[in-house]
């Protein structure tokens, strides 16, 4: 407490000593805040009086002069007001990460289309990335800075606690550019946990059904048990399903292993751009980039290989029975057609693709090459004026990455398209078992209806002429 006298002791015969104001300061416990306040008095001290009271008192820092001013001028007698006020301390923050994937919408919701119209198939069952995608930012822990009391002392801040990620690698790791940058490294199914991301590349289905709706997914994808009708399943890997499919739509960047077999009513269709396995097809229209094998039938479907169809069961299976069967190199089975006489079409000998894949090829390039074209000018931008872009430079050198990656493929894939090349002296049409009266076969340009029954053969282009040999 200070005491401050409002001037000198005077003395006379009808006065009194002239009262003396006191200046009663207060400092609070944490050292934030000094209060004071002064009584009444015949001279009120100078704002300069105060200041010094004040520094007797061992306040020093964070003096509110305007405060003085009004005291001085006795506003404030009899008023516990503050007079001064320290600085408190910035404690830093702990380190934290920032999920950079943003969620396209809930899932069970239907897709709501460009139109106006809602697809109820499409319920966004999984989000998935691709490679070279950003997903998770980590934020490191910030030192904070100290404070200062009203006596001028420093006052200790609480540095805040740092943290990396918890785990890099499972499908992801750290950008080249910014080390608190996670980026995918395969296409898959992200996995977020507070401090990490996981992706991955294989995404398992009970079924695919109304519940599910359509499933799009870049990775593989595994269905352990049926497919229903009306529904699609859209995958950058492999797709495998373990159950029967109905008439679905399957497409495939890579492998389609139908283990239950197929019964497409007729609208059922198959994409892979590798091989198609089934146990069995049936009113199907398949179209595989390398092969497509079977171990029961292919019934009344229309089927398309780069290369082979085969039948990969033993003791006699292995029958194709009507619809179109197409493959650039060979058809293996054990019978072509059926005691009924049903026309079976089979051709092998030209690469039925090779035109279709070249130019969707050539057009993925140009799209890539567009789209790395477009995010280097926003790399430059942002480089050259970072105040003005928000586009985060370690996050366009991620998605640059990823699209030099996909160029390549696509580049190799070029490559081997344009290498292909189909001899269809060396193709060939075999039936271990029986050929059926009704086959209509093919090899090349060269056509042969087959008008009776033929025992186990394999037919063969020869001097312009398809000729069957034991």
């Amino acid at each position: 407490m200070a005491q401050l006298s409002a001037g000198s002791p005077r003395t006379g015969p009808c006065r009194e000593t002239d009262p003396v104001a006191t200046l009663r300061v207060t400092i609070m416990a944490d050292g934030l805040t000094a209060m004071a306040s002064l009584g009444a008095a015949d001279r009120m001290p100078s704002a300069d009086d105060l200041r010094l009271a004040l520094s007797s008192a061992g306040i020093s820092h964070g003096v509110l002069t305007e405060v003085l001013a009004e005291l001085s001028a006795g506003g404030l007698q009899d008023d516990d007001v503050v007079v001064a006020r320290g600085d408190a301390p910035l404690d830093g923050e702990d380190a934290w990460f920032e999920p950079l994937i943003a969620r396209r919408r809930r899932v069970g919701v239907p897709l709501q289309l460009e139109n106006g119209r809602v697809d109820f198939f499409d319920l966004g069952y999984a989000e998935a990335v691709r490679v070279g995608d950003p997903l998770m930012r980590r934020f490191p822990a910030t030192n904070g800075s100290a404070g200062r009391s009203v006596t001028g002392h420093e006052l200790g801040q609480r540095c805040g606690k740092d943290r990396t990620f918890r785990r890099v690698g499972r499908g992801t790791r750290l950008s080249a550019e910014d080390p608190n940058l996670l980026i995918a490294t395969v296409a898959g199914l992200p996995i977020f946990g507070p401090d990490f991301v996981q992706v991955d590349p294989v995404l398992r289905v009970p079924a695919v059904d109304v519940s599910t709706g359509h499933i799009t997914f870049a990775g593989t994808v595994i269905v352990v048990g049926d497919v229903a009708t009306g529904l699609r399943i859209m995958a950058d890997g492999d797709v495998i399903v373990a159950g029967c499919v109905e008439g679905a739509e399957i497409i495939a960047d890579g492998e389609v292993g139908l283990r239950g077999g197929m019964v497409g009513q007729g609208r059922g269709r198959v994409q892979a751009g590798r091989s198609v396995h089934a146990r069995f097809l049936e009113g199907v229209t398949v179209e595989a980039g390398l092969d497509v094998t079977f171990e029961e039938t292919i019934s009344h479907s229309r089927i398309t290989a780069a290369r082979d169809v085969l039948a990969l069961s033993h003791g006699g299976r292995g029958q194709i029975v009507g619809g179109q069967t197409q493959a650039g190199r060979s058809i293996k089975v054990a019978v072509l057609g059926a005691t009924v006489g049903t026309v079976t079409t089979v051709v092998v000998g030209t690469d039925p693709f090779r035109d279709q894949r070249l130019q969707r090829v050539e057009a993925r390039l140009i799209r890539l090459r567009q789209d790395i074209q477009s995010t280097t000018q926003q790399l430059i931008r942002a480089r050259m004026a970072p105040d003005l872009h928000s586009l985060d430079p370690a996050v366009l050198i991620a998605k640059m990455e990823g699209l030099s990656i996909e160029e390549s493929r696509a580049r190799d894939a070029m490559d081997r398209f344009e290498q292909t090349v189909i001899d269809p002296a060396r193709s060939m049409i075999q039936a271990a078992a029986f050929f059926y009266a009704g086959v209509e076969a093919g090899i090349g340009h060269i056509a042969r209806p087959l008008h009776d029954d033929l025992p186990g053969a394999t037919l063969l282009l020869r001097e312009g002429r398809i000729v069957a040999r034991s």
